[in-house]
Formats: structure tokens, C-alpha cells, sequence
């Protein structure tokens, strides 16, 4: 909803720049530049060679798409900033390799998600054999349990999209093939969650996966 409000904001601001003043179009154009939302990304970047390249990847991939759809992308591995309310003026946090490993970490993660937050996670932002951990983030907010198997070697699947109403799969067909990659099984079913809305899911035709 910001995302939208801060572009609603923008639209007017051009569209009153065209009856008012030169100068105060002048401001309406540098109002325009600012970003429309704000991302900071949390990684560690040093363990499993695989995760190592994603991140470098994540890392050159994520400013030049911010650049082309104007939001701004901060890489950080401080943290801590989620421990002191150093996320609070980005509206979306992505963890990118990890999760938030103390007590206060978790608890200003949880905070910011509560205050309406946005949030996605890759790669082992996710794994954990010990949900009970912090059942609030495996068993709750992501709902997917402890890890139970994957697939190995990586491979791609065929993917059907269960709901073309949300914004991120508003475009997709109804079947697609996904990129090579490894797929987690999980302990928890996620369609038993009534907070949890599927947008996409592995399609029969791929099973057995790996």
C-alpha cells in the first residue's frame, strides 16, 4: 500500500506541476526522482559457494533493476539493523542468504513485519531443523516447519499459477517451466494456514521432483 501511495503521490505531483508555476514545476520534477519505495537487503556472503554466488549476483542484479523501476536497493551484512530500528524507513527488507540469528534481531524483524513491513526471502532465509526456535517466523510467518528433504541435483519444474490477482502474478500464464533450482520439502502443509494465500505451486505434471 505505500508502494502505491508513494506513485499516487508522484502522479499528482506531475499533474499539478502542469497548471502551476515554472519553478514549482522545477520542484515537482525533483519530487519525481526520488524513489518510490526503499529496499535494504541483509546477507552474510560466506558460507556454501553457491549461496556466495547468488549473493554477488543478488548484488549487481537488484540496483540495476531498482535504477530501471525507480526504488533504491541497500546491501548490508549489519544485522543488527534490525535489532535497532535501522529498517524502519525501508519498506521492503529482503534476506537474501541467512535469517536473523539473536533475540533482538528477531524481535525488531517481528516489530517491523507487525508495522506493515514487506519482506522476501531466498535461499536459506528459510531453512532451519528447529522451528520451534522461533515458531513465530517458521511456523507463523513463513509456515513452512522444519526443513524435511530437497532435491539434488538442482532441476526446474513446471510451475501452475494458482492466482493471477496479486500484483507479482498478474502476468504470468497459467503453466510455466521455472529456472534449475533446488526444491525444499517442509514439515508444516502451507494450504492449512488460513494467513498463508498460494500464489503458485509445483504442478502434478513434475512430480516425482528430483
Amino acid at each position: 500500500m505505500r508502494w502505491l501511495a508513494a506513485r499516487l503521490l508522484i502522479l499528482l505531483a506531475l499533474a499539478l506541476g502542469l497548471t502551476a508555476p515554472a519553478h514549482a514545476g522545477l520542484e515537482a520534477s525533483a519530487a519525481s526522482q526520488a524513489p518510490a519505495f526503499k529496499v535494504i537487503a541483509f546477507y552474510n556472503g560466506t558460507w556454501d559457494a553457491a549461496h556466495i554466488d547468488f549473493v554477488k549476483e543478488a548484488n549487481e542484479w537488484f540496483p540495476r533493476t531498482a535504477a530501471q523501476n525507480n526504488f533504491s536497493y541497500t546491501p548490508t551484512t549489519n544485522w543488527e539493523l534490525l535489532a535497532n530500528g535501522g529498517v524502519n524507513d525501508y519498506q521492503v527488507v529482503l534476506f537474501l542468504d541467512d535469517a536473523p540469528k539473536t533475540a533482538a534481531q528477531r524481535s525488531g524483524f517481528e516489530r517491523y513485519v507487525r508495522a506493515g513491513g514487506g519482506w522476501m526471502g531466498f535461499h536459506s532465509s528459510a531453512f532451519t531443523t528447529n522451528a520451534g526456535s522461533w515458531p513465530w517466523y517458521y511456523n507463523g510467518f513463513l509456515g513452512s516447519g522444519n526443513f524435511r528433504t530437497n532435491t539434488w541435483g538442482p532441476t526446474t519444474a513446471v510451475l501452475r499459477t494458482e492466482d493471477r490477482t496479486h500484483p507479482s502474478t498478474t502476468g504470468l500464464p497459467a503453466t510455466f517451466t521455472s529456472a534449475v533450482s533446488e526444491w525444499y520439502g517442509w514439515s508444516n502443509d502451507l494450504r492449512a494456514n488460513a494467513d498463508i494465500k498460494v500464489l503458485a505451486s509445483v504442478d502434478p505434471t513434475s512430480f516425482p521432483l528430483g
